[in-house]
């Protein structure tokens, strides 16, 4: 099984959702291109909580894409917008996993 990173935080009060998704898209390419990595998904909740979810294939890939995250302009960009007090970040196995059809960016 694979590696789940979890992120949760709130956008910084002086920045729209809108400029936050937009940076979150920026970062796309970089994760496409990085070994290990299978799929990410970003949802708010009705607190207005952000949950970010990366799955990668392995915790070696996982590791190295942390190692090297800040070297990529966008990647910075974004975590910028983010209100750092409320960054939580856990890494974990997944345990189980059950794919019904191919998914597509919503």
């Amino acid at each position: 099984m694979g590696i789940i990173a979890s992120f949760t935080y709130r956008r910084r009060a002086d920045v729209s959702e809108e400029a936050l998704l937009e940076a979150s898209a920026a970062t796309a390419e970089w994760f496409r291109d990085r070994p290990g990595f299978v799929y990410r998904s970003l949802a708010r909740d009705a607190d207005g909580l952000y949950h970010e979810l990366v799955f990668w294939t392995d915790e070696a890939s996982a590791a190295a894409s942390d190692a090297v995250f800040f070297d990529h302009a966008p990647n910075r960009t974004y975590v910028d917008l983010v209100d750092r007090a409320s960054l939580e970040r856990a890494r974990m196995p997944e345990l189980q996993t059950a794919l019904y059809r191919a998914m597509a960016p919503a």
